[in-house]
């Protein structure tokens, strides 16, 4: 089975809650018996600075809606040495910042917003579709844009293999 998982939080972050305990175990634990398992993640300061992180550039931005702006967030391809394939979502508008939620005790005012960017909102991510999800599925340095999701189709700002 292909299992995409979304998250606020997971390894390599070092710093942050339970979360990243749950996604370190079950992606690994889901590995062993057989499944592919990505993870997609924001791409945040403390991961881009951890200099163990390889991410490479998939070359794929997205151009993705929330409420009235337009925002453009670009996809990086990394591995856990589990072997679980990390996906991260580069917006340094939302996701650098030095922390993750909040500061001096306060959250962020957009967090709602730079969430819902990173979970993707034109079908690129989850999504009961399995059409729609076709773009992280084949890598997202590899889109086969036939059989995508129109809304994902329209929100695919640049791809490698377009001609």
């Amino acid at each position: 089975m292909r299992i995409l998982m979304i998250s606020a939080e997971a390894p390599p972050l070092h710093r942050a809650g339970a979360l990243v305990d749950v996604l370190d175990a079950l992606p690994h634990e889901l590995r062993e018996r057989g499944h592919e398992v990505s993870v997609v993640l924001p791409f945040y300061r403390e991961i881009r600075e951890n200099s163990l992180t390889e991410a490479n550039d998939t070359g794929v931005t997205v151009d993705i809606r929330v409420g009235e702006k337009n925002y453009v967030a670009e996809y990086f391809e990394g591995r856990r040495p589990s072997g679980v394939q990390l996906f991260f979502v580069r917006c340094d508008e939302f996701f650098d910042r030095p922390e993750i939620y909040g500061e001096h005790g306060a959250a962020f005012e957009d967090n709602g917003t730079r969430f819902l960017l990173q979970q993707g909102r034109h079908g690129i991510g989850a999504s009961p579709d399995p059409a729609a999800t076709d773009l992280t599925r084949t890598r997202l340095g590899r889109c086969s844009h036939p059989g995508l999701h129109p809304c994902a189709q329209s929100a695919i700002r640049h791809c490698p293999n377009d001609p």
